[in-house]
């Protein structure tokens, strides 16, 4: 993609709300026609009554018919209608919602046609537009019917923070009905795709929330995260996609464990936009992913509460204006790439080299560093764009080329083997090849020949260390007796007298009358002491 000023559409919304203020607050700054060539599709006169509102004195709107008219150091407006229009502040009219339709529908066809590269929306009232006809209920819902989209993803971007949609503008009533595990595979497929196509993440991880309090804390609190949600999640692995959950919404954002995910899908509209917006404070943008064209617009409403007080907060839509620049150069960039790959050559194993090789997506892996490597340098130029004031708009994205770069030495040096093999004859590329095979053949030798010897070692050191382990253990059993032994005092008996021997005895037969009848040890008899009296005869 070249240089030149990416053309931006910008539809004006509700007339009687905030939107042309914060759009001319915008493009006040002069340095965004260095960026863009803006587009607003309204009217001079409605915008000029706004402008003299908010008493923007630096800034000069260019009026053309059509499209092909532009002045690309300007701000030009296209006028959808001529007739006169009444402006009510802050109130939904028939008129409001009339020729916000009027806008939206010109720049619609415009972008479809190839003459902007992309569009930014002003906020809209849907009741206003429901009175004046409008029957879809919103923007995303009509710009996906007007692009014959099938699909569509609702992605809520900062600087830091993505969120996705399952469901969109639904009543909560009839969210768990509508949720399927089609349509939960099909929102984590466009949230992948675009996170790679217009934010050059290669491998996006993307975290899936559940539907009920704590994700259903098993399915004591309902049954969607089994039944819907985690099936439609393995379902995206398979795919080769990195979706991980379902999370717990309170649990995910409280931690701030979201900042590891590229990417947050939420099963309904206010489980993903709640905390997204209390974590953008006004720097939000609403891109609507999925589609073939590109479409951002601010995070924020109408604003009828505050629309004529020249109160109302730009930031948002000042993001919405650089992101929807980015996408436009990062997915023709994408495009180019994936479109434009290389010739995929069949060749035989004697041919084939790392340099034939082409991926599995058609990009050939040089192309793909290439490319990577570019967009790194990219996000290195790219300045913080947290700034809420003009004076700090950082300059966008400078572009980068792939086929730009000129191929290094290493580049070239990998060039010529294969010229040269291109001249070898059948004979020398046969003898090439068996060469390869014999060379095969000996690392595999090698390699079995190592993984034995490990295999070896590692069963030697696994036996000694039960040796190890058997001999420490008896070690401390015999340390324990060893020291049972040593530590148990030994007690010396005295000897006993007979005069003793003679007492226990006689206390042993002590009969039940309390009469003692002692019978004197032969062996001790001539050591006691008698008296001459003849003993009592046994009876």
């Amino acid at each position: 993609m070249t240089n030149k000023k990416l053309k931006i559409g910008i539809s004006i919304g509700d007339i009687n709300g905030i939107g042309l203020e914060v759009i001319l607050k915008t493009l006040a700054d002069k340095r965004i026609l260095d960026w863009c060539v803006p587009v607003l599709y309204g009217s001079t006169k409605v915008a000029s009554y706004h402008k003299n509102i908010i008493k923007v004195k630096d800034l000069t709107l260019h009026n053309i018919n059509d499209i092909h008219g532009l002045n690309e150091a300007a701000v030009n407006v296209i006028n959808c209608w001529i007739e006169n229009v009444k402006i009510t502040l802050g109130k939904c009219t028939a008129e409001g919602g009339k020729y916000a339709t009027f806008s939206l529908e010109q720049a619609t066809e415009d972008l479809l046609a190839g003459h902007l590269d992309a569009l930014v929306t002003a906020p809209i009232n849907k009741k206003a537009m429901q009175l004046s006809g409008f029957e879809y209920p919103g923007h995303t819902e009509y710009l996906t019917s007007k692009s014959q989209a099938k699909e569509n993803l609702m992605l809520m971007v900062n600087e830091d923070l993505r969120v996705g949609l399952v469901t969109n503008h639904l009543p909560i009533s009839q969210v768990a009905s509508t949720i399927t595990t089609e349509l939960v595979l099909k929102k984590i497929e466009l949230m992948n795709n675009s996170l790679k196509m217009d934010f050059g993440i290669d491998k996006p991880a993307i975290a899936v929330l559940g539907l009920n309090p704590h994700a259903g804390d098993g399915g004591v609190l309902g049954s969607e995260e089994i039944d819907i949600i985690l099936p439609a999640i393995e379902l995206a692995k398979r795919k080769g996609i990195l979706a991980i959950g379902p999370y717990a919404a309170d649990g995910l954002f409280g931690s701030g464990n979201f900042a590891n995910f590229d990417g947050i899908l939420a099963m309904y509209h206010d489980q993903g936009l709640v905390p997204f917006k209390a974590l953008s404070f006004g720097s939000g943008v609403n891109f609507t992913a999925g589609l073939p064209i590109i479409r951002t617009s601010p995070d924020h409403g109408t604003g009828f509460d505050i629309a004529g007080k020249n109160t109302a907060d730009f930031s948002s839509f000042r993001q919405a204006l650089y992101l929807a620049m980015d996408i436009a150069r990062q997915r023709a960039e994408y495009l180019e790439m994936t479109d434009n790959p290389l010739k995929t050559v069949v060749v035989n194993d004697m041919d084939s080299s790392p340099d034939d090789i082409i991926d599995n997506d058609g990009v050939a892996p040089e192309d793909q560093k290439r490319a990577k490597k570019n967009r790194g340098r990219k996000e290195k130029e790219q300045k913080p764009r947290k700034e809420r004031e003009p004076q700090n708009v950082p300059t966008p994205k400078k572009e980068v080329l792939a086929n730009e770069k000129a191929p290094n030495n290493k580049e070239k040096a990998e060039e010529t083997p294969k010229k040269e093999t291109a001249k070898l004859t059948v004979e020398e590329r046969l003898a090439l090849a068996a060469e390869k095979k014999q060379k095969a053949v000996q690392i595999e030798e090698v390699v079995a020949q190592e993984n034995l010897v490990e295999t070896t070692v590692k069963a030697t050191m696994e036996e000694e260390e039960v040796l190890t382990e058997t001999a420490v253990e008896e070690a401390v059993e015999t340390a324990v007796v060893e020291e049972a032994i040593i530590t148990e005092p030994i007690v010396e008996e005295e000897p006993i007298t007979p005069s003793e021997v003679t007492e226990l005895i006689a206390e042993e037969n002590t009969d039940v009358l309390g009469s003692n009848v002692v019978e004197p040890i032969p062996s001790l008899a001539n050591e006691q002491e008698t008296n001459n009296e003849p003993e009592t005869p046994k009876e």
